[in-house]
């Protein structure tokens, strides 16, 4: 045993200890040579280029193989001119509803907001326009198709006059009732346009 608790075999000539690897690890392995290193990395390219072209060949195959399916001949439509028939039956079938709605909102906005006899009005003209919902929203959708600009704001202004019915109660009104009530009169500029440039005003 030589002084230090070593045995006299672990000193290399020169008196320094063997760094060895800490306990658990293992000794890496010597490098390889230069010559296989190139070896494997050519042979890892080749075979991912190999890789490549045999991918790239089945889908070219798979494409060519695959069955193709005929398209529809398009058909030619004259689109414009369905719109425009649509929108002349919806009108000649709407206007006398709105008309009457118009009638009905004019004689009630007659009387002053926040009277006494606005207030006895109110409940006739709630059950009034719930009334002409009903009617008007069978109307709408037996000519809703296609869905169009008269469409959509003749919804829209049919939908404000339910909510206008629904929060509407004696008193002064408030300002969803006014936020309804003007929704609506914007809404209703839909119908006035496309009507009235169809020779059926709605006024």
């Amino acid at each position: 045993m030589a002084t230090g608790g070593t045995t006299s075999d672990s000193t290399p000539p020169g008196g320094a200890l063997h760094p060895g690897p800490p306990p658990g690890f293992a000794v890496p392995p010597p490098p390889p040579r230069r010559g296989g290193a190139l070896l494997a990395g050519v042979g890892i390219v080749l075979a991912i280029a190999l890789a490549a072209a045999a991918l790239v060949v089945s889908l070219v195959s798979a494409h060519r193989n695959s069955p193709t399916t005929a398209q529809p001949a398009a058909q030619p439509t004259n689109q414009s001119a369905s719109t425009t028939e649509s929108d002349k039956a919806l009108c000649q079938a709407i206007a006398p509803l709105i008309k009457e709605s118009n009638a009905e909102a004019k004689a009630y906005t007659s009387i002053a907001n926040g009277t006494p006899e606005r207030d006895v009005a109110t409940p006739g003209f709630v059950n009034l326009t719930d009334d002409w919902v009903k009617r008007a929203q069978p109307v709408l959708d037996h000519y809703s198709a296609p869905p169009r600009y008269l469409t959509r704001t003749l919804q829209r202004y049919i939908d404000d006059m339910r909510l206008l019915a629904s929060s509407l109660r004696p008193g002064p009104s408030t300002d969803a009732d006014t936020a309804a009530w003007n929704d609506s009169l914007v809404a209703l500029g839909g119908p006035y346009e496309v009507c009235g440039d169809l020779g059926v005003p709605l006024w």
